[in-house]
């Protein structure tokens, strides 16, 4: 009870008046802004038809579906649309467009940051990843995927559901600073077979086939299998690395990319079947981990494959009835070359070879019922099954042959409380049972208020926790680069956050959020200064405040114009010092006109990132990049077309390294290009 005490003291409540004011305030900056702009033909539209328009349907907040607006979270959607639009080639592409959210890059995995906050070394641990609805993070590292190592191909996406802020009261670990659930298409919407080829830099080449025959009704069948191969840069400069024992700092082909992915969806009345299997094998140029620079054996290989099923039934009188089973596998084997000589001895170069697998199986159920007509409750349960957790390193000896299993088990309800017809209050709380940490309760409280049917203001706190995972504590490699720390605990996450969205007359939608968080025990990749290995520490805590700004206009002809600015300051509390790669500021402005009687469209899409700090202290430059797509549909014909260039003007620019990079910075691609076509038939 001492942990949700803070949520009823009056520093919170102070903080919650602060958060009110300030939204006040942005209700006069919109108006203000309202009576300066000029009104367009979609003035003639009643106002239940803008609020129709503009306001998105979610069912990731709270697990069932409700309009964006009246969600007790901050939400964000991303549609098949605007991967069209903006030629997003991957799912960290498309998040990066939102306010908020950036992503790294070190050459072989991508990296997610979320309101200021991205830790080297961090697998994307602390946001949740779904597909469906379903858990797909991997057991070992508790990995989210968003580059190439993804377990879907991006066109099988019909849109993305963002839930910012701590999501631990329905979803449980990981939900941290967010759950970013992915829908996939439906046989309904394709109708028949779709063909894609892309061609790209880097004699990048991509095709897919997805397979969608007429069913009957409640019927509904999608097949998809696709296949990608890309050389990657063939010479890419480290200076760190300059001098001719090391080629002289130039890693030649060594950044090669290729995955495969099969999908298949099936629906039938109340069930859903659905599976999903995808490998990616990615070279690594950075000479990471100590390994032997330019060599070609560096490598990753990841597998991950889903399969599940799921049981929906709704009725008026008795609710709706949700019971789904999955089983999620992944296996990752990565594949170093070590100079394992004495100091003044000729070369002696061997393979290390680092594996990790791991499946879970999860049973959950959810009720949710209306009753008394002003309450909708929503009681589910969870049982989480992590069959085996095995990790291994081993090359001339073996080093490490670690094997768990372990159980867990949830148990969640929220009500949503109509307090009147413009207030209501959402209530939720879920108690989680792990076998390693004990018994967690995290609540979450959200009061909406809609002053009017164009707006509408939100004040939110919420609390989320994140368990070390097993690459985290047991994970060592005989004293090459890390060692474990069984002792790590989890982490905590406390957050109040105000949000303001306002619908204007003239179709533009804005909204201002504010919002401060407080993480506990926070986990973080250090090295021993005595042994000079890494390992994963609980440090103190970490506080952070920010702001998030959003307009969208949208047109009568089509055209669109959406802006977005966010500034964050995050602070270690111990040292008082800003944490490393997290921005201050960051703005994105998104353009999307359609021209030729909507034959083709143009995407123009700007970002802007400040500088970051690296681990050794420098900074790495802010980045201003642009990129652009055209794309043009021939509906009668059924064939599309698109064509990209991303970083537009060459801009150089660098993402922090992390502690198993000599490279302080890691430079990215300059300017590419991507052709893509599709056939419907």
């Amino acid at each position: 009870m001492n942990r949700n005490k803070r949520f009823h003291d009056g520093k919170i409540f102070l903080n919650a008046m602060i958060v009110y004011i300030f939204c006040s305030f942005a209700v006069a900056v919109c108006a203000n802004v309202k009576q300066a702009t000029s009104t367009s033909s979609l003035a003639s539209l009643s106002l239940e038809e803008l609020m129709n328009i503009k306001v998105e349907t979610v069912t990731t907040a709270s697990k069932y579906s409700q309009k964006a607006s009246q969600a007790p979270s901050s939400v964000s959607v991303i549609t098949s649309e605007d991967f069209r639009k903006f030629g997003y080639r991957t799912l960290g592409e498309a998040l990066q467009s939102l306010s908020g959210f950036y992503s790294s890059y070190d050459r072989n995995y991508s990296y997610l940051g979320i309101r200021g906050f991205s830790r080297p070394g961090d697998f994307n641990a602390r946001a949740l990843l779904l597909v469906d609805g379903f858990r797909v993070n991997d057991p070992v590292y508790e990995t989210g995927t968003i580059g190439t190592e993804f377990l879907l191909d991006i066109d099988l996406i019909d849109r993305i559901e963002i839930i910012r802020g701590p999501s631990s009261s329905m979803y449980g670990n990981n939900a941290f600073f967010g759950v970013i659930n992915v829908i996939t298409r439906k046989g309904s919407d394709i109708k028949g077979n779709e063909i894609s080829g892309e061609a790209g830099s880097f004699n990048t080449f991509k095709c897919r086939f997805t397979h969608a025959p007429k069913q009957e009704s409640g019927r509904d069948l999608i097949f998809s299998t696709s296949f990608m191969d890309s050389a990657g840069q063939t010479r890419l400069f480290y200076p760190e690395f300059n001098s001719p024992a090391t080629n002289n700092g130039v890693a030649e082909n060594r950044d090669y990319d290729g995955n495969s992915q099969a999908f298949l969806k099936y629906k039938s009345g109340h069930f859903t079947v659905e599976g999903a299997f995808g490998r990616r094998t990615k070279g690594i140029p950075t000479g990471s981990y100590g390994t032997v620079f330019n060599s070609d054996g560096n490598s990753t290989t990841d597998e991950y494959s889903l399969l599940s099923l799921q049981y929906l039934k709704s009725s008026k009188t008795n609710g709706d009835l949700t019971i789904r089973l999955n089983q999620f596998k992944s296996q990752y084997q990565g594949k170093y070359n070590y100079d394992f000589a004495a100091a003044g001895d000729p070369p002696s170069y061997a393979f290390n070879f680092d594996v990790g697998a791991g499946m879970r199986r999860v049973l959950d159920c959810q009720w949710t019922k209306k009753c008394w007509e002003r309450h909708l409750f929503i009681i589910g349960t969870e049982f989480k099954d992590t069959v085996y957790m095995n990790q291994s390193n081993y090359d001339l000896t073996q080093k490490l042959d670690d094997n768990r299993s372990f159980l867990e088990s949830a148990l969640f309800i929220q009500d949503e409380y109509k307090i009147c017809s413009k207030l209501s209050l959402s209530a939720g709380i879920r108690d989680d049972r792990l076998n390693q940490f004990g018994e967690r309760t995290n609540p979450r409280f959200a009061l909406v208020f809609n002053p009017a049917k164009s707006s509408v203001i939100k004040l939110l706190s919420g609390q989320a926790f994140r368990a070390p995972n097993g690459y985290e504590r047991y994970y060592q490699d005989g004293g090459l680069t890390q060692k474990v720390n069984p002792n790590l605990q989890p982490e905590t996450n406390d957050t109040l956050e105000g949000v303001y969205e306002k619908t204007f007359s003239d179709g533009l939608f804005g909204s201002v959020s504010l919002y401060k968080y407080k993480i506990k025990n926070l986990i973080s990749l250090v090295r021993d200064p005595v042994d000079n290995l890494m390992f994963f520490q609980n440090l103190d805590s970490v506080e952070a405040r920010g702001s998030e700004v959003s307009l969208k206009k949208q047109w009568e002809d089509g055209k669109e114009c959406r802006f977005n600015c966010s500034w964050q300051t995050n602070k270690d509390q111990r040292s008082g010092e800003m944490l490393s790669n997290s921005p201050n500021r960051m703005a994105k402005l998104l353009i999307s006109v359609p021209m030729m009687q909507s034959k083709f469209n143009c995407g123009l899409e700007t970002q802007y990132m400040s500088t970051r700090k690296t681990l050794a202290g420098n900074e790495s430059g802010d980045v201003f990049l642009t990129n652009f797509t055209i794309a043009h549909r021939n509906r009668p014909k059924n064939v599309e077309f698109a064509l990209s260039c991303y970083n537009l003007f060459g801009k150089t620019y660098f993402d922090p390294g992390a502690e198993e990079h000599i490279q302080d910075k890691i430079e990215q691609n300059g300017r590419t290009f991507r052709v893509k076509g599709t056939y419907f038939f």
